[in-house]
């Protein structure tokens, strides 16, 4: 069994990302998507200009910006209840296009 470098190949890695949004009705009629997208991937990947100087302190979970996501899938919906309130995200990887 061949062992896989997975630092390395999040180097190089393609990023797909689908986020889906569960708000209250009220929340998910006025918030713009475009609004609620950026600190998910400032939380999933490296950003560039931390607001802390301890880069220890961004909770990047991909070692990459997010410069290398390709596909970025969105969706809001309303929900009723607040235990249902949050965001399903799934980061999926593939090799780079040439």
């Amino acid at each position: 069994m061949t062992s896989i470098d997975h630092e390395a190949l999040a180097i190089v890695a393609a990023f797909e990302v689908t986020l889906v949004f569960f708000l209250s009705p009220a929340r998910c009629q006025d918030t713009d998507l475009d609004n609620l997208v950026k600190p998910v991937l400032d939380t999933i990947f490296l950003i560039d200009q931390p607001q802390t100087q301890d880069r220890t302190l961004t909770g990047a979970l991909v070692k990459r910006n997010d410069n290398a996501v390709r596909k970025l899938t969105l969706e809001k919906r309303p929900v009723h209840e607040p235990a249902e309130l949050g965001v399903d995200i799934l980061v999926e990887w593939s090799p780079p296009l040439d």
